[in-house]
């Protein structure tokens, strides 16, 4: 990790040089994705990171905010020079010209997690560390489509039937059931998959497609954006007086409290025709995360949304 200014001079050592290298990179990470969390987040910076290196000699033109990002890991820069230039982007900005050798912007690349050897491959989107293999056939798919991390369960619950008003449990769609009275087969299927958003359905059967006879559970994001309705106002409704379902959760809707210290919001499910699916929704480096299980108890929506969050890179 070295950086040559204009004039040719050395910078200083970097940190690899006082520790080891595994310690320097785990410090480096932790520094980075703090500063990065305050400027929005670790998706957008990359985003704008690789479409603002401007090709050709080894010349990157940075934002200010990204420069001090950068600095915020510890790596050494140059003495840098601000200049006003007119970008090919909608508006003037100040810039700052920073004059660095390409191994250290493969290493800065590698510390965004979207290393290559030439810094123009796409970069692969952050999300599950651990994808079970009935998510394999959809992922590459789905992180093609869309430009939000996409975070996976390792664990989904599969209970298949609901006592009915005589007390007997049977299962609420007609599919398959194990002898436990567990759905007997899982698919996912991608529902909606745009640069913003994303949805996954969880399905009984291989050509469900998220379909209410054949349908019980989801997963979904969406970028948020400033004015967005908050997930209480969004819900709202399911309290007033006059929202009479035919059918509702005994459980109340309200705040949670989810895996490593994230809030969340439960929303219980109500039923019409059909049940809908009971809820957890949690907000997280400009995302809102849903998952979401037809009848399903707090308790069962509020695991799988943990194991989601335990999930994530």
């Amino acid at each position: 990790m070295r950086a040559i200014d204009t004039s040719g001079e050395m910078a200083l050592k970097p940190l690899n040089a006082f520790m080891s290298e595994a310690s320097a990179l785990k410090l480096e990470r932790q520094r980075y994705r703090h500063y990065i969390d305050r400027l929005g987040g670790l998706q957008p910076l990359q985003q704008q990171l690789r479409q603002k290196i401007v090709a050709g000699r080894g010349n990157y033109l940075l934002s200010e905010e990204q420069v001090k990002a950068l600095h915020q890991l510890g790596i050494p820069f140059p003495k840098t020079t601000a200049c006003c230039v007119q970008t090919p982007f909608p508006i003037l900005e100040v810039r700052m010209m920073l004059i660095i050798r390409r191994s250290l912007l493969c290493i800065l690349c590698s510390l965004l997690m979207s290393c290559s050897a030439t810094a123009q491959e796409p970069a692969p989107i952050p999300g599950a560390q651990i994808v079970l293999p009935i998510f394999q056939p959809i992922l590459e798919q789905l992180q093609r489509q869309t430009r939000i991390p996409v975070v996976l369960p390792t664990d989904i619950p599969t209970e298949a039937v609901v006592p009915e008003s005589t007390g007997k449990p049977q299962a609420y769609i007609a599919v398959p059931i194990t002898q436990d009275g567990k759905f007997q087969h899982v698919y996912v299927h991608i529902i909606d998959a745009q640069p913003d958003r994303y949805e996954i359905s969880l399905d009984a059967t291989s050509t469900c497609q998220g379909q209410d006879s054949c349908s019980f559970g989801l997963l979904s994001a969406q970028q948020l954006h400033q004015g967005d309705q908050s997930v209480q106002a969004e819900y709202a409704f399911e309290q007033a007086p006059d929202f009479q379902p035919t059918g509702r959760s005994p459980e109340p809707i309200g705040e949670v409290a989810l895996a490593r210290g994230i809030p969340g919001y439960f929303v219980p499910f109500v039923c019409g025709a059909n049940c809908d699916t009971a809820k957890v929704i949690w907000e997280q480096n400009g995302y809102r995360y849903k998952v979401g299980i037809r009848y399903a108890e707090k308790a069962t929506v509020v695991h799988l949304a943990n194991s989601v969050i335990q999930n994530e890179q």
